[in-house]
C-alpha cells in the first residue's frame, strides 16, 4: 500500500471539497430572493396550510368514529402544533398580500422572508408527522388519555 498516493488523493478530495464549499458559500451570497418569489411561495404554505388543517381534522374526525370517543378531537385541538397552523396561516396570507403590493429592496428584509418560509416548512412538516401519528398511533394515544384519566381519579 502506497501512503503517498493515499495522502496525494486526500489533499485532492479536500481541495475539490473546499472549492465546492466556496463556490456555495459564493452562491448564496450572490442569491438574492425576489419579492414575487417570495409572494408565490407565501400563498403557496398558506394554501398548504389551509388544506391540511381540514384534512387532518377529517382524520381525527375518522378517529373518533373509529373509536366512539369525542375526546379525541379535544386532544387533538390542544396540539401546540395544529394551534401554531392557525397562526402560521394568517401570518402567510398577510405576508403574501403585503409582498404582492410592495417592491422591497432591502436584501436582510428579503432574507428574512426567505427564512420565514423556511421556519412555515419545518413547521408544516412536523404537523403532518403529527396528524400521520393520530392515523398510525391512535392506540397510544388513547393509552395515553387513559393514563390521564386514571391519575386525575386517583388525585381526587
Amino acid at each position: 500500500m502506497n501512503y503517498k498516493n493515499i495522502f496525494n488523493f486526500v489533499y485532492k478530495l479536500m481541495g475539490i471539497l473546499i472549492n465546492k464549499l466556496k463556490d456555495l458559500i459564493i452562491f448564496i451570497f450572490n442569491f438574492t430572493p425576489k419579492p414575487d418569489f417570495l409572494s408565490d411561495v407565501a400563498a403557496f404554505e398558506g394554501v398548504l396550510i389551509a388544506v391540511a388543517v381540514p384534512i387532518s381534522l377529517h382524520v381525527v374526525n375518522v378517529a373518533i368514529e373509529r373509536y366512539k370517543d369525542p375526546e379525541i378531537a379535544g386532544i387533538f385541538i390542544k396540539e401546540p402544533l395544529y394551534k401554531v397552523q392557525y397562526f402560521l396561516l394568517l401570518i402567510n396570507i398577510i405576508i403574501a398580500i403585503y409582498l404582492k403590493f410592495r417592491n422591497i429592496q432591502n436584501l436582510f428584509c428579503l432574507w428574512l422572508i426567505f427564512f420565514w418560509f423556511i421556519f412555515n416548512i419545518i413547521f408544516f412538516y412536523l404537523f403532518i408527522k403529527l396528524v400521520e401519528q393520530y392515523i398510525t398511533n391512535i392506540d397510544k394515544l388513547l393509552i395515553k388519555k387513559f393514563k390521564r384519566n386514571v391519575e386525575n381519579i386517583l388525585k381526587k
